[in-house]
C-alpha cells in the first residue's frame, strides 16, 4: 500500500483550480441560456452564431496564426538558448544568464504584458500582428529555456 503524501493532494488542489474554471466555460458554452447562472440545456446555437460571423471567424484565424509562429519562434529561440547556456564555460556568466531567465518566470504576466504596452506605445509600434506576436512571444521563452 502506498503511503499518503499531502504534496499529491496539493497536486490535485492545484490542477482543479487552474482547470476548473476551463472546464465551467466549455460546459457553459453549451448552454442555451444568456448568462452563466443556470445551465438551460445543451445548444449549438453559440457555435452557429460564432462562425456564421466572418469578421469573428477572422479573428479566430488570426489568434491561430499567432498562436502557432510564437510557438515556433520560441521554441527556436528558447533551444538555441539553451544550448548556448549549456556550452557556456564560465560558471558567472552561466549563473548570470540563468538568474536574468528566472526573472521572467517568477514575474507576474500582467506586469510584463503592461510594460510591453507601455514601450510600444512609447515607441509608437501600430498595433497588429507583429506587435502581437512579439509580445506573446515573450511569455513561453523562459520556459523553453
Amino acid at each position: 500500500m502506498r503511503k499518503f503524501k499531502w504534496s499529491h493532494l496539493y497536486l490535485l488542489l492545484t490542477f482543479v483550480v487552474l482547470y476548473l474554471p476551463i472546464g465551467y466555460l466549455i460546459l457553459y458554452s453549451f448552454s442555451e441560456g444568456e448568462r452563466m447562472t443556470n445551465y438551460h440545456g445543451f445548444t449549438w446555437q453559440h457555435y452557429q452564431e460564432l462562425f456564421a460571423d466572418p469578421r469573428m471567424i477572422q479573428i479566430v484565424l488570426d489568434t491561430l496564426i499567432v498562436a502557432l509562429l510564437s510557438a515556433l519562434v520560441a521554441t527556436i529561440i528558447g533551444t538555441l538558448g539553451a544550448l548556448a547556456i549549456n556550452n557556456t564555460t564560465r560558471p558567472s556568466v552561466k549563473n548570470t544568464i540563468l538568474s536574468l531567465n528566472n526573472i521572467l518566470m517568477v514575474s507576474p504576466d500582467v506586469i510584463i504584458g503592461a510594460s510591453f504596452l507601455i514601450f510600444f506605445t512609447a515607441l509608437r509600434v501600430p498595433w497588429g500582428s507583429c506587435r502581437y506576436c512579439s509580445v506573446t512571444l515573450r511569455f513561453p521563452f523562459p520556459l523553453l529555456c
